[in-house]
């Protein structure tokens, strides 16, 4: 009796469950036209945000392997070169490891927009065949690797520069502290003061 009753409650919750998803829209399920809009852009993969920053060599969170594990980003430690207490040979370098990540960050950038180009042709042209479009998406995934490796390689050449006590504080500024920041800090590496 008890697992005939515990049969007929698990099919009512099962009956009543379903009628609660059929009474939900069907906007709320998926949407039904998730790129609506989208087919005019310029450039059909890339938004117009994407593209000005590409164009101007922003992070677009390329970065955030390094920055989230106590890796500082040049561009906001020369923004707060005076509470981290940079000294001018510790500035000078960053602002220059900076402008080289920026000039190649901006060079890739550029070569993905026109590699996206390229591939967004293919395709509004109706001549896009797999092997056309093979060695644009290649070219296009080295491109995005090396952009990334741009911006990781600035964090790195950057925290090399720095203190222990230097890094604890551009995460607790930057909100990534969480107690344990100074302990993943290299001690005795970099400069210290």
């Amino acid at each position: 009796m008890f697992m005939h009753a515990r049969k007929n409650h698990i099919i009512t919750i099962g009956a009543v469950s379903l009628a609660l998803l059929a009474l939900r829209p069907a906007a709320a399920v998926e949407p039904a036209q998730p790129y609506a809009g989208e087919q005019k852009r310029a450039i059909k993969a890339l938004s117009e945000n994407e593209i000005h920053d590409y164009r101007t060599g922003q992070g677009m969170g390329l970065s955030m392997a390094a920055e989230l594990n106590h890796y500082p980003g040049p561009r906001h430690l020369i923004e707060m070169k005076d509470k981290i207490m940079l000294d001018l040979k510790q500035h000078d370098r960053i602002e220059m490891i900076f402008q080289t990540m920026r000039k190649n960050a901006v060079a890739l950038g550029e070569r993905i927009i026109d590699l996206e180009t390229r591939l967004d042709r293919q395709f509004a042209t109706g001549g896009a065949e797999i092997e056309t479009v093979r060695p644009l998406i290649e070219k296009i995934g080295r491109a995005k690797a090396e952009l990334r490796l741009v911006h990781l390689e600035a964090h790195m050449q950057t925290k090399a520069l720095l203190s222990a006590e230097q890094i604890a504080r551009y995460d607790l500024l930057r909100g990534y502290a969480d107690g344990a920041s100074s302990q993943h800090a290299p001690h005795g590496h970099g400069h210290t003061h």
